[in-house]
């Protein structure tokens, strides 16, 4: 069997940097709050779980790539293609909301053991600060062109930016019709990382709770943002096509 070494030290090198990522988020938190006396194992294990599920996949396309002539490429190739153009911010959006989603159903129904207090949602910004690490690690040529992007926007004439300014409300009012999808992730992981950071800087007055009602309000939020984006979408291309006759 053909052992590609450079793959191997690839995965090797965003395991490490993953690790090493979350460890510092994590105690850098740990200065600010009280942690969990399991935040650090919780943390690894977050990125070993989802690396396992990485690891298996690209065991399994190596498999039917030397035991059939299905060009199992073609999807990853699609996939990925895909990854790189929707855009790093909402990446991390929908990333955030596929784990959070799933991971409060998990935990409301005892799959896995509600976080409480601050911690419950400490642990939901750790996540958060790990899939950004993930993303920008990934997508470090994108980021590195919106660095360049953002130099360049500095550059230019006030008229211009003026008008740079428009088409991009009119981009993100575009995605409210064409990409249902995108914006109530993107709305759900802006809401819960808001609401996270104000919940742990007030704590000692709101004396945050956690647990169940958490992650139940969670799944309640999104579904209310994924209706409420999906309903929009097709009431505005309806109306347009009847306008449009």
């Amino acid at each position: 069997m053909y052992i590609n070494f450079k793959t191997i030290l690839k995965h090797l090198i965003i395991f490490s940097l993953l690790s090493i990522g979350m460890l510092i988020i994590v105690f850098v938190m740990g200065l600010f709050s009280t942690l969990h006396p399991d935040a650090y194992i919780d943390g690894f294990m977050s990125i070993v779980y989802v690396y396992i599920i990485v690891l298996i996949v690209h065991f399994l396309v190596y498999l039917i790539k030397i035991t059939t002539n299905f060009d199992t490429f073609t999807l990853p190739k699609t996939v990925y293609v895909w990854y790189k153009n929707i855009g790093i911010l909402v990446n991390i959006a929908i990333i955030f909301t596929v784990i959070t989603v799933v991971n409060s159903v998990m935990m409301i129904t005892g799959i896995d053991t509600p976080k409480t207090g601050s911690f419950a949602y400490l642990h939901l910004l750790v996540r958060t600060l790990i899939i950004v690490l993930a993303v920008v690690i990934s997508m470090y040529k994108a980021v590195l062109d919106s660095f360049k992007s953002l130099r360049a926007y500095r550059l230019e004439t006030k008229e211009r930016k003026q008008q740079l300014k428009k088409e991009k409300i009119q981009s993100i009012r575009s995605s409210f019709i064409n990409k249902p999808l995108e914006v109530s992730a993107s709305l759900f992981t802006l809401i819960t990382v808001v609401g996270c950071f104000i919940m742990i800087i007030f704590a000692p007055l709101l004396n945050p709770q956690g647990g169940n009602n958490l992650y139940l309000a969670l799944i309640i939020l999104y579904s209310i943002l994924l209706f409420t984006t999906l309903s929009y979408a097709f009431f505005e291309k309806h109306g347009i096509k009847r306008a449009a006759k």
